[in-house]
């Protein structure tokens, strides 16, 4: 049986109609936005995100590689020889100064004090009296031993974690390549090859 409709009966049916449209358009646009601000990689978890992120937290503190965490054993040599390769070799010795005299040129670029223009410095430069004992610096083995033109004399030191060590304007040699020597043995002594400014013999280590 069908009931009659009057004009205000269709109004009232349409606006209802109208408002159901709205809260359904309404309801998808707020669960279109929670989507988007959820974190990412949290779609289709369970429980809230406080939750997960209180997971990940535990998960973290109880990791065994946590920055933080205690190391023993092996794993503390691990720690330590990363630690030596990060700040480059470890020496086995403390470096000792070659030759007694006082530095008047470090390595790098100087003004020279008497020829009055920049010069480039491949080493130290020690001055010193003629025959000063010249020691070497570490312990290694003789690698190369030089006479320049000028009858200067040179030679270099080979040391541990592939350091080498060089010294030039000796008099005379008291070691051959292939020697194995220790820190602070005698390797020569001072010759005249090189002069400071004050006229004294330069070592260039």
């Amino acid at each position: 049986m069908k009931l009659p409709l009057n004009r205000s009966s269709m109004l009232k049916l349409a606006i209802v109609g109208v408002a159901f449209v709205v809260i359904g358009f309404s309801l998808a646009v707020i669960f279109r936005n929670h989507r988007q601000n959820l974190p990412a990689g949290t779609e289709g978890h369970h429980g809230t995100g406080s939750e997960t992120a209180a997971d990940r937290t535990d998960a973290t503190r109880t990791s065994p590689d946590s920055a933080g965490a205690p190391v023993e054993g092996d794993e503390e040599e691990k720690v330590n020889s990363i630690e030596s390769v990060q700040s480059g070799p470890r020496l086995p010795e403390t470096m000792v100064v070659p030759v007694n005299g006082v530095v008047v040129a470090e390595f790098g670029w100087r003004r020279d004090p008497v020829m009055d223009y920049w010069r480039f410095t491949d080493g130290i430069d020690i001055s010193c009296l003629p025959g000063t004992e010249v020691r070497a610096a570490l312990s290694g083995k003789v690698v190369d031993v030089e006479r320049d033109e000028r009858g200067v004399l040179a030679i270099r030191l080979e040391h541990a974690g592939g350091i080498e060590s060089s010294y030039e304007n000796l008099r005379t040699v008291w070691v051959e390549e292939g020697d194995e020597v220790g820190q602070g043995a005698s390797v020569g002594d001072v010759g005249v090859g090189l002069l400071s400014s004050e006229g004294e013999s330069v070592v260039r280590f």
